[in-house]
């Protein structure tokens, strides 16, 4: 069985700014600069963010739904979880990887989605 490392997948001819939505992110992926290890520290840091806000919206959503809709969302977001870490697996070096910029985008979008159900 292949290991899954976490890892991140520099994309050097993609904005950051334009692509991510937390300040301290973009902050912080300045400050890195081209240095990988430091730049992999800021998307830990952001993936964890933005997967707090969305157990935050996802809980929120929970919270205001009938007994149906509550099964019906968590088997969805199951469901979600593993098509989003397949999509976010990579090959690299003969290991299987996690692309932690694919996964905290698509975290990102998916916390968008959920905010969206509620009425604030």
């Amino acid at each position: 069985m292949k290991k899954i490392w976490v890892a991140v997948m520099l994309m050097v001819s993609v904005s950051c700014a334009n692509a991510l939505p937390s300040a301290e992110f973009r902050l912080c992926v300045q400050r890195a600069g081209s240095k990988d290890v430091q730049r992999s520290v800021c998307y830990q840091q952001e993936m964890a963010v933005q997967d707090a806000r969305l157990n935050r919206a996802y809980q929120a959503v929970m919270k205001g739904s009938s007994s149906v809709d509550k099964v019906a969302l968590r088997q969805h977001q199951r469901s979600w979880i593993r098509q989003r870490d397949n999509e976010c697996k990579e090959e690299l070096g003969g290991e299987t990887v996690i692309n932690s910029r694919c996964v905290m985008e698509k975290t990102d979008q998916r916390a968008d989605e959920l905010e969206s159900k509620l009425s604030y």
